[in-house]
């Protein structure tokens, strides 16, 4: 398969990206460190433009709080296009009140969740599906909210992706 993946050279993003190679789809990489800066309109464009043959999208990428906006623009542009989304997300949408340190991954994450429902019941045919996590022990949202930690292994959140493929 051909699949676009934002994030793919920072946190969980390398593993993603080097897992699927190793099953031999082709990746291809969005973020700044291939031209394409996800929190400017204009290369956000271009990533679906550069994009647009693949089968699969991996919206992995925060993005600076564009997650959400990124999955939206990604269904306006090929909401017609029979096109697998799989959002990488996280249980922080989960917390009531976080402490200030994840507050604003905490909106991120919780839009994300929510233009992620929005598509699940649009009429278009763009199947959006959602993989949510806790975070790994070294994370720094773990020391202030130590119910974030997750006992999920990376090789078991990389399999719940590639059983989305």
């Amino acid at each position: 398969m051909k699949i676009a993946l934002t994030g793919h050279n920072y946190g969980f993003g390398p593993y993603i990206k080097e897992s699927l190679e190793s099953l031999g789809h082709h990746v291809i990489g969005l973020s700044r460190t291939t031209g394409y800066d996800l929190t400017k309109y204009q290369d956000r464009q271009r990533s679906y433009e550069a994009s647009k043959d693949c089968e699969v999208y991996i919206n992995n990428s925060s993005a600076g709080g564009y997650q959400a906006q990124i999955l939206k623009e990604w269904v306006d542009v090929y909401q017609y296009n029979y096109f697998k989304i799989i959002n990488v997300s996280s249980n922080l949408s989960h917390i009531k009140a976080p402490a200030q340190i994840c507050e604003l991954e905490w909106k991120n994450k919780t839009s994300l969740v929510e233009q992620h429902i929005k598509v699940k019941n649009s009429n278009t045919n763009c199947q959006s599906n959602i993989v949510s996590w806790g975070y790994w022990k070294n994370h720094p949202f773990v020391a202030e909210h130590p119910e974030l930690e997750t006992d999920t292994t990376i090789e078991q959140a990389l399999k719940d992706i590639i059983i989305l493929l």
